[in-house]
């Protein structure tokens, strides 16, 4: 490429970002609703594999096992985004964002009986969610009513509830709210916006979500046989099962501890993509 072009070039460069700095508009909100899958090798209860064995409790007869082999997360599912943000530069914007989640996931486990069927199911089902992304973006603009953008951020769970049901043959039924711990997560996305009006305009993102949080705790909140309240038959320091990484099992017991198991994972890693409006002010 000889000097002439070079110098051509910058200089259609450098007149798109005067052209698009004449807007002197430095703050910004959007509003955009999604749709997310799972991604990040989460692993869910959707696919099944079967382990039989003999169990001798029932009577020589065979069980089977189901787990979870498939991708899955419990913020898969519609999702509604917004964000305030403001223009570094021309080119640079700092962008916090909220993130409420509308799906009601629920995961399911089973043991079956080959002779009497569902022997112990357990349901995990996931409440409101709500995350915090403050974000840096780079924006590039390609004219004076279209720019693309990349962003990269912090994902912040300020709220997430979780309840599991655990059905024992042949009618015990128990309901437990799940704590968790406080985890870190990383969002970034890809888009771009067109300018509909003067101040409006269209907004698409593609947008990549990692975050998986550990429980902390599990407090049984109702417990039932044949349709019967029989909570009061678990004294109350029996209902709260604590996790922790320290634990150390000696036959499948805690050593020293009762209550005490190690933690398991509860998968928010998410693909969505972003339809909205952002308005420049």
């Amino acid at each position: 490429m000889n000097l002439k072009r070079l110098y051509t070039l910058l200089l259609l460069a450098a007149a798109t970002n005067l052209s698009y700095a004449k807007d002197n508009s430095r703050f910004y909100v959007n509003l955009s609703g999604e749709y997310a899958i799972p991604v990040l090798g989460n692993r869910g209860f959707e696919d099944q594999y079967i382990q039989t064995y003999l169990a001798p409790s029932a009577g020589g007869n065979p069980v089977s096992l189901s787990s979870t082999t498939k991708k899955t997360s419990f913020a898969a599912g519609y999702w509604i985004n917004g964000s305030i943000g403001y223009c570094i530069s021309p080119n640079l914007a700092f962008d916090l964002g909220i993130q409420i989640g509308l799906s009601k996931s629920k995961k399911t486990y089973r043991e079956t009986l080959e002779e009497f069927g569902d022997l112990f199911t357990s349901t995990t089902h996931v409440g409101n969610l709500l995350l915090l992304s403050p974000a840096i973006k780079y924006r590039y603009p390609l004219g004076t009513n279209f720019f693309i953008h990349a962003k990269a951020g912090l994902a912040l769970p300020l709220g997430a509830k979780f309840y599991i049901e655990d059905l024992a043959y042949p009618n015990r039924l128990t309901n437990a709210e799940v704590k968790t711990r406080f985890s870190l997560g990383f969002t970034s996305g890809i888009g771009g916006e067109y300018r509909i009006v003067k101040h409006l305009w269209a907004l698409a993102e593609i947008n990549v979500t990692a975050l998986n949080l550990d429980a902390k705790q599990k407090t049984i909140v109702s417990y039932s046989e044949d349709g019967q309240d029989l909570l009061n038959k678990i004294p109350e320091e029996q209902r709260t099962t604590y996790y922790e990484n320290d634990v150390q099992y000696n036959l499948g017991f805690t050593q020293g501890r009762r209550n005490v198991q190690q933690p398991f994972e509860i998968p928010l890693s998410r693909l969505g993509l972003r339809l909205g409006l952002s308005y420049y002010f």
